[in-house]
Order: structure tokens, then C-alpha cells, then sequence
């Protein structure tokens, strides 16, 4: 059977070449070498990572370009980091994950569940994943929003719906304080493995993702709501059956008693809710008390990273960016993904203090406005604010249109009581590097698409 193997024209510096690659990339070696009578290398075979390749000294005249690049797939955000800054110096960031090494030399430099993410069936989330992709120079997988769905089918113990990141630190301090800290992935699906993974655990954050990808058949057995529901009891049964001493639980407010009987609100899920990636998170509080958990219910808000995946302004066809987030006039609380693991700890912290009650958080309370005179100075271009009206928004035909304009109209009408509940100085005190939308622009906005 025939084999394929790259064979990569250098002008003169094969062996400085080889020597680079093979001290960066595991399972990489000189498999056999030609010198020249003069002992200058003329060709070399090397592997790099498993791969085979050829390497000829044939001299100038036959520059590379990135017409032919190797493709690194890499398994996370620290192997991006690591190949990326290696191969940038003296080397030059292209675009897009693409870099030319100082050999000149192009690589594309890719998380290895992008592909995956570009094929999603629901568009929407393809051409999010698409659209933040285009913005960048290395691909960052948090700004692409990669690392909620590979991480958050598991029970963490520091970890959100797009909240992206395991923070480190955070981790440590609250195993020194609680003598163990729950990190250990479990199939919220299959009770047993909740429960082995909370076995010995102090405390838990269990959090359910509405959001993850699903298969066709896989969205035909249930729905999103019935299977979030689910997961919380196997997540409540195992916590009372481990005797978990503090679980918080991530959830959201009900929004069926502000609706009522509101035929203007289109109801889902065959009339059962009205936002159910709120309400049956709101549902699922009664199973941790009904299962006698020590439990504080942690209720969560608008993410600022909403900005970077489709939710940010958009251009026009006037060119003007606008802003069009159907919140009318009303104030909507929002908040950084990081922020919510942060808070969480600092719940822990505090003992029992909070164990049964409801802890409503947010980093900013703005308008739509707000938001767009922030991004205006954070972009360095005008942001008008011209939100859709709820019916127009519910009408733009994307998978999820009706389900997040419900969820809109929610927050603007019941926006007083919303924000009232989310107390700023009580989530700065437990959480004090607490960001603002300004805070998180200064940080982010590079990530915001503008197109």
C-alpha cells in the first residue's frame, strides 16, 4: 500500500530546522540523515508527534508559503499557548490559529474539538463558533466558547454554564479550607457516577448544561428541561447518599408565575414553560429540599461572554454598529462567566452561613444603553443601542428565537425585581475581584466581533 509523507524544501537551514522541531513536539526524531562531503546536511527524514517527513537543503529560490501548512490538533488551551508561543518566536502570527515559524515555515495551530464545533447541527452555534473564530490571531478556546461544552457535563466544583475556566488558585484554597474539594468528572446521567465522585466531598457546585450538544436521538428521547430536571435529582439523591455537607446548586428564576396564563408569551416545551432553560432550573430547586441537602441555591444571570458569541453589536447596513438586545429601557444584570465559580468559593468560605437560602448575583446592572456607550468606549467606534421589540426578535427564525426572547421579556418586565435581588456589595464582599461590564470590556474586547 502506498504511503504519503510531507517532503518540506528549506534554502539552507534543514538541520537548524530539525533541531527545532524535534525539541518541541513529543514523539519527534532524526530517523536518518544525508551529509554532504562536507558534512552539510542535505536531507533528513524526521518524525514530529508520529508524523514522518522529508527534509531537503535545496538552496534559494523556492520560498515557502502558506499555501502548504501542518496542522497541530491540540487537546487543550495549554497545548495552543504552548506550540503557538514557540512557533511566533522569531516567527510571525498570521491569522486564525495560522503562524510562520522563523523558518518560514506556515502552521495552523487548532484545539481539537473546533472541527467538531463547525459542524454543529444547530447553525446558530456553528456560525457563532465561525464568526469568533474570524476575530481572532490564536485561536483561544474560552473566546470561542469551546470549553463550556467539553467541561460542563461534568459535576466541577468551580465551574458555570460559559463559565470557561477551572481557576487554579481558587481550587486550592477552598481544599486547605474544606479538607476536600469535589473536582472529579462524573456522568450526571448515571446516578452511581455522581455518587463516586461525590464520595468523601465537603462540598459541591453541581451545575447542569442546558446547552450541550445532543444527538438527533438523543433530543427525540427527552427534552432539555426534562433532562436537566433529571440530572439535578441524580445529582440531589447522590449528594443526600454521599452526605455532602454544602452543595450549591446553579440555577435561575422560574419565570412562570411573573407570565401567568399570558397568551403574548408563547409557552414551549408543549405548553409545560414559558423559558425552560430557566424554569426548569428553577423547578429543580424543590429536589434538593425535598431530599434534605444542605443546599444554597446560587441564581445566576446574562453573561457579559453573550457579547463575543452573537448577542454583541451588529453592523448595519449603513455600516453603524448597533446594538440590539430586546430590553427596552429596563436595566439588565449581567455578569463574567469567571465570576460565578469566584463567588461560589466565596460562599464555601463562609460555612453554613448561606446553607437554604437563595443568593441572586450579578457584576453590573446597565441598560441597553449602558451597555452600548461601554462597548463604545471599549471599541473605539460608536455603539447605538436600537433594540428589537420581543415579537420581532421571537420572529428571527433561529433555533432558539422564541425560548430567548421569552427569556428578554422576562428579564425587562420583571427588571426591578430582578436587579433588586442582585446585590452588588454582597456579591463584591463574596467574590472582591467582582468585574463590572466595563471591567470585563478592558479585558475582552478584542474578542468582540465587529461585523
Amino acid at each position: 500500500m502506498p504511503t504519503i509523507t510531507p517532503f518540506i524544501w528549506f534554502d539552507n537551514d534543514l538541520e537548524e530546522a530539525i533541531d527545532f522541531y524535534v525539541g518541541l513536539f513529543p514523539d519527534a526524531k532524526l530517523l536518518a540523515e544525508n551529509r554532504t562531503g562536507d558534512g552539510h546536511l542535505f536531507y533528513g527524514t524526521f518524525t514530529l508527534a508520529g508524523q514522518t517527513l522529508y527534509g531537503l537543503n535545496g538552496g534559494p529560490g523556492h520560498p515557502h508559503t502558506d499555501a502548504f501548512s501542518l496542522f497541530v490538533t491540540c487537546e487543550d488551551q495549554a497545548e495552543v499557548d504552548k506550540y503557538w508561543d514557540a512557533l511566533t518566536a522569531d516567527g510571525t502570527p498570521v491569522a486564525c490559529g495560522w503562524v510562520t515559524d522563523k523558518f518560514g515555515l506556515s502552521w495552523q495551530i487548532v484545539p481539537s474539538n473546533l472541527g467538531k464545533r463547525l459542524r454543529d447541527k444547530d447553525p446558530v452555534k456553528a456560525k457563532r463558533v465561525m464568526e469568533a473564530m474570524m476575530q481572532m490571531i490564536k485561536l483561544d478556546m474560552d473566546g470561542i466558547g469551546l470549553l463550556d461544552e467539553d467541561r460542563l457535563d461534568d459535576l466541577r466544583a468551580i465551574a458555570d454554564p460559559g463559565s470557561f475556566e477551572l481557576v487554579d488558585d481558587e481550587i486550592a484554597a477552598l481544599q486547605t479550607e474544606t479538607g476536600r474539594l469535589l473536582a472529579d468528572p462524573s456522568d450526571l446521567d448515571d446516578e452511581t457516577s455522581v455518587l463516586k465522585a461525590f464520595d468523601g466531598a465537603d462540598g459541591a457546585f453541581v451545575v447542569t448544561n442546558y446547552w450541550v450538544s445532543r444527538t438527533p436521538e438523543e433530543e427525540a428521547a427527552r427534552t432539555r428541561a426534562e433532562m436537566e430536571l433529571e440530572q439535578a435529582e441524580n445529582a440531589a439523591r447522590a449528594a443526600r447518599d454521599a452526605g455532602v455537607a454544602h452543595v450549591i446548586w446553579s440555577t435561575l428564576e422560574d419565570t412562570r408565575p411573573h407570565f401567568g396564563d399570558d397568551e403574548n408569551v408563547p409557552s414551549l416545551d408543549d405548553g409545560r414553560y414559558k423559558v425552560p432553560h430557566f424554569d426548569a432550573k428553577g423547578e429543580a430547586n424543590e429536589l434538593f429540599t425535598r431530599y434534605g441537602v444542605p443546599t444554597t441555591f446560587l441564581q445566576t444571570t446574562f453573561y457579559f461572554e453573550a457579547m463575543k458569541q452573537g448577542m454583541g453589536p451588529v453592523r448595519n447596513a449603513d455600516g453603524k454598529l448597533v446594538l440590539t438586545m430586546p430590553m427596552d429601557d429596563e436595566p439588565l444584570s449581567g455578569i463574567a462567566s469567571e465570576d460565578i465559580g469566584k463567588t461560589a468559593l466565596g460562599i464555601f468560605k463562609r460555612g453554613s452561613e448561606f446553607i437554604g437560602s437563595t443568593v441572586s448575583i450579578a457584576g453590573d446592572h446597565l441598560t441597553g444603553a449602558q451597555y452600548a456607550e461601554a462597548l463604545t468606549e471599549a471599541l473605539g467606534e460608536e455603539v447605538v443601542y436600537k433594540p428589537y421589540n420581543w415579537d420581532e426578535f421571537r420572529r428571527l427564525g433561529f433555533p432558539t428565537a422564541v425560548e430567548v426572547a421569552n427569556m428578554f421579556q422576562f428579564y425587562a418586565q420583571d427588571s426591578e425585581r430582578f436587579t433588586g435581588d442582585r446585590d452588588l456589595d454582597l456579591v463584591r464582599e463574596l467574590n472582591p475581584e467582582l468585574q463590572s461590564f466595563r471591567d470585563w470590556l478592558d479585558k475582552n474586547k478584542s474578542d468582540i466581533p465587529q461585523n
